[in-house]
């Protein structure tokens, strides 16, 4: 008595919402690489049904080798080892932004904060050219020359000091309103001026 069990097929998630792959009994199948074989052997084949219906052998000689040409690069440009159907999807954006904008990101005496090196502020937050001239009284929240970074500074607490010192943080703060960690306009700070709406 012989027995007999099959693999049944799953289906790989990449975490995009829509499989890349699927397993059939034990072998990965890349779905996009598949549906490129399988659309190109089709193409390949209606030309040279085309070609030889209407007797035109040598566009068929000439078809062939071309159309494999250009099926082989481009294949391999997609689906090679550093393709782009092959590599992976990269976080948007590619990156956040450590300090306010336009500010530059410094370490005054071991706390790591942003200085304003070319003057974008509304309100009084001093233009530094050297921040090597910046003192340890300058690492506190009401510095005018010094922004630091708090680690665990809740939202709202950050949007305050940005609209005290006149500076906008994309995601955080535009110069009207304070946002809501899911980017809509909402107030975080009541009664801190910032808008309801944006």
């Amino acid at each position: 008595m012989s027995t007999t069990t099959t693999t049944p097929t799953t289906i790989t998630n990449t975490g995009s919402g829509l499989a890349s792959s699927f397993k059939i009994f034990g072998v990965v199948f890349n779905i996009k690489l598949t549906l490129y074989v399988l659309g190109s052997i089709a193409f390949g084949v209606c030309g040279i049904m085309y070609f030889n219906s209407s007797k035109q052998y040598i566009g068929m000689m000439v078809f062939l080798p071309l159309t494999l040409l250009v099926l082989i690069v481009y294949g391999n440009r997609w689906f090679g080892p550093n393709g782009s159907a092959t590599t992976n999807l990269t976080k948007w954006p590619p990156q956040i932004n450590t300090c306010p904008d336009f500010l530059t990101s410094y370490t005054n005496y071991g706390k790591q904060g942003c200085v304003d090196m070319i003057g974008v502020s509304t309100k009084g937050f001093q233009q530094v050219s050297d921040p090597t001239t910046l003192t340890t009284q300058d690492n506190n929240d009401n510095s005018v020359k010094f922004f630091p970074l708090n680690v665990g500074e809740t939202r709202q607490s950050l949007c305050a000091r940005l609209q005290r010192v006149g500076l906008t943080w994309e995601g955080v703060y535009d110069g009207v309103s304070c946002l809501a960690p899911n980017g809509s306009g909402t107030s975080l700070v009541p009664g801190s001026g910032c808008s309801t709406t944006g």
